[in-house]
């Protein structure tokens, strides 16, 4: 499955570092679907006049259901990426965080679609051996959730509860603030 873009691409004559959200997930499997409503969120809130946020950020903003090697493709030409999803972890339920990608077991296939995917660790290190333009920086923000296998576009309350909490990490990554 493609990425649904939800901003428009980057100019290419932007002197600042272009930034990458990417909300990823399944946005019919319940709190799976956590990094789409996030990134979602903060195209919204990116895109407000009233934010008082310096114009036109040099910001894209998409939705993905796919890891490994898919969401490297989406990478390429970016700075730094914020990649936003949930997590089935030894946390309470809604729980948020952000960690850089180096402190993510490389097991961790960050939604693989198949058993012949790789981690998002191996696909960027692949990608830059064939010479691709990747991140330096790429922050997972996460959202504790369980496991979840039934049909729902709704998140669960404790899930849409932390929805706030992650859009405010996300943008304060964005703008270089307090995150951790």
């Amino acid at each position: 499955m493609l990425p649904e873009t939800i901003s428009p691409p980057l100019s290419s004559d932007s002197t600042l570092p272009s930034i990458i959200v990417v909300g990823l997930g399944n946005p019919i499997l319940g709190d799976d679907g956590v990094g789409w409503k996030v990134a979602e969120e903060v195209k919204s809130r990116l895109e407000e006049k009233s934010t008082g946020f310096p114009q036109p950020l040099p910001v894209e903003v998409e939705c993905c259901s796919l890891g490994g090697l898919s969401l490297m493709e989406q990478l390429i030409g970016f700075d730094s990426a914020i990649i936003v999803d949930a997590f089935a972890v030894d946390r309470p339920v809604g729980t948020v965080f952000a960690i850089d990608l180096e402190e993510l077991p490389i097991h961790s296939s960050l939604h693989a679609a198949s058993a012949h995917d790789t981690s998002l660790q191996n696909a960027l290190a692949m990608g830059r051996t064939m010479g691709a333009r990747l991140p330096k920086e790429v922050t997972l923000v996460g959202v504790a959730t369980e496991q979840q296998y039934e049909f729902s576009e709704e998140l669960t309350p404790n899930v849409a509860a932390a929805v706030p909490q992650a859009v405010q990490i996300v943008l304060n990554l964005i703008f270089r603030g307090d995150t951790k």
